[in-house]
């Protein structure tokens, strides 16, 4: 893997993320409905700013997605001005006029294919971090990750600390700022700072989760699958598990017949008997707009999947962490999907595995299977003892999440 994605990605990290789901009513359909369309959307918004020239305002138009500074080039040629002071002026007013609009980017703007097989190698920066993964691994090499901004540093606590009362304590959490390692400082060897300390006063979520959708939120997406490549390249296995992850059991005893797999992981919103050829499905329904070009991270979740330590896993990994890497890719769900669709195009015999959602339930499968209130109810719910562990996603917000972790007693900080 090229070092420039990882060192980029420490200035910009974020810990804020949601899935493109179902509506409140859990009705299917209407969420990949929904999730077409936000994608069509995203990858078509319009934006205007006007420019005054000889004290008239002239206006420029661009899609999100464009090469600002080709557009800033033509539209200076266009109107006779002369000098690069007035692209740079062109190309800083559109970047903050996207920056300011509503996030429609992100997963719903889904991920390019891969055109081609990926070899990415582990850049020299993440050498400490693996060597910290490998001394507290468990036995066959087993290792629980999870990442944090300062942001969402309380959110990290909590997860440890769960899985401390379920006595899986062979745990690592990636500090992607200063705040966030002197917040985890409590859990010892647990945690390692992945970022550059030279841009660490200037990372977005040091103090508060990132936007989803912003280019922050694009910086972590790019980090996640580097960090879990760098662990199976190690030879471990990784349970990769967000944040906002609670555990209520030990994970180990329930991911030993997925051992031959390449991944597996939290469907979006049911079982699938067959994960790529669901993801074949919904790349050729009509309502897709870009089919086999883009991919919007419709069937699996990448918050919460398992990867054995074997070359199947790592070769998804490398695919993965190449997909995320691409500038117009809007997030790693997305990204594990389009890595996920080469093999499935590729018709090779790869092992793609579903945790069943009554064990590893999200936040919709909550509701659907075991009948809990709507978040924003905030009333106290005891979760099923059968359940493993529980993805507090399908909420937006980091207090949203934590006031709903708390009413289903599973907040341990």
């Amino acid at each position: 893997m090229r070092q420039g994605l990882v060192l980029c990605s420490m200035a910009a990290l974020a810990a804020a993320q949601r899935q493109c789901g179902p509506p409140p009513d859990g009705k299917g359909t209407d969420g990949e409905d929904r999730c077409a369309n936000a994608g069509a959307a995203a990858a078509t918004q319009r934006f205007k700013i006007d420019i005054n020239v000889d004290g008239e305002p002239r206006p420029l138009g661009f899609l999100r997605g464009d090469d600002v500074n080709e557009v800033a080039r033509r539209w200076v040629a266009a109107h006779s001005i002369v000098g690069e002071d007035a692209v740079r002026t062109l190309v800083k007013r559109m970047r903050t006029k996207v920056e300011e609009a509503p996030a429609l980017d992100g997963e719903a703007l889904g991920c390019p294919a891969l055109a081609y097989e990926h070899e990415m190698d582990t850049p020299a920066s993440l050498a400490a971090f693996t060597r910290r993964a490998s001394s507290i691994a468990g036995p066959g090499g087993r290792i629980v990750l999870t990442m944090a901004t300062g942001g969402y540093a309380a959110f990290a606590r909590s997860w440890a600390r769960g899985l401390d009362a379920v006595n899986a304590s062979h745990y690592l959490i990636a500090a992607l700022d200063d705040v966030a390692l002197t917040e985890l400082k409590p859990l010892g060897g647990h945690v390692v700072p992945v970022y550059d300390e030279a841009m660490a006063d200037d990372a977005p979520g040091r103090d508060r989760p990132a936007a989803y959708g912003s280019g922050a939120f694009r910086a972590l997406t790019q980090i996640k699958p580097a960090l879990v490549l760098a662990l199976l390249e190690a030879e471990l296995a990784v349970l990769y598990a967000d944040a906002d992850v609670a555990f209520l059991q030990d994970p180990w005893p329930h991911l030993t017949s997925y051992e031959n797999c390449a991944v597996a992981l939290q469907p979006n919103r049911h079982d699938e008997e067959d994960v790529l050829g669901a993801i074949v499905e919904l790349d050729r329904r009509p309502g897709n707009p870009r089919p086999r070009q883009r991919y919007y991270g419709d069937v699996g979740c990448s918050g919460l999947a398992y990867f054995p330590s074997g070359r199947a896993a790592r070769r998804l990994a490398a695919f993965w962490a190449a997909a995320a890497s691409d500038d117009s890719c809007g997030g790693d769900q997305a990204a594990l999907e389009a890595a996920l669709a080469f093999l499935a195009y590729a018709a090779e015999h790869v092992d793609v595995r579903a945790l069943p959602l009554a064990l590893w339930p999200n936040g919709m499968a909550l509701r659907t299977l075991y009948d809990a209130p709507a978040p924003e109810a905030l009333i106290s719910f005891e979760v099923p003892p059968g359940v493993v562990a529980f993805h507090a996603n399908y909420v937006v917000g980091a207090s949203q999440k934590r006031a709903w972790l708390e009413s289903l007693g599973l907040w341990f900080d």
